[in-house]
């Protein structure tokens, strides 16, 4: 979601949907919903845990439009009738996770914060704001049927 919402903007209204569950998340499987980014831009998202299916984010303009999927790649389609083509992108750590070697710069390095911008907290809270309600933890119900935590109070 962070990725998403960094390229395209927060949320500022929406509606989730969830149905399904699994062993390890009861509250549910599949999520769908629509909403509208601070910027007045409508946005919908769909994920299914249950399903054979990749992870991806797309990015649609005027232009093209973007796809992420894996999220390591960057596809572009220039036209509706168009095929993806990739983008060639450069890796400053190819051997780690994407984006991981670039956030620990930029928490060590204000020059490369200036480039790679942490978020901030409000940005953090904004999203697990979202996030909870996208995957039912703020629904007494679903929050009941989640497995109870184990281990050391913290």
């Amino acid at each position: 979601m962070s990725l998403a919402h960094a390229l395209i903007g927060e949320p500022a209204q929406w509606s989730a949907y969830r149905s399904g569950g699994l062993a390890w998340h009861p509250a549910g499987s599949a999520f769908a919903g629509a909403g509208v980014l601070s910027q007045g831009i409508p946005f919908a998202y769909h994920a299914d845990w249950g399903s054979v299916a990749r992870w991806w984010v797309e990015a649609h303009t005027a232009r093209a439009a973007y796809r992420f999927c894996p999220l390591e790649t960057l596809s572009r389609k220039a036209s509706a009738l168009g095929e993806w083509e990739p983008v060639g992108l450069t890796a400053f750590a190819p051997s780690v996770k994407a984006g991981v070697a670039e956030q620990v710069a930029a928490m060590l390095d204000e020059g490369v914060r200036a480039l790679v911008p942490l978020v901030s907290l409000r940005q953090a809270a904004a999203l697990a704001d979202f996030g909870e309600s996208v995957f039912g933890y703020g629904d007494a119900a679903a929050a009941a049927a989640l497995p109870a935590a184990s281990g050391p109070a913290r």
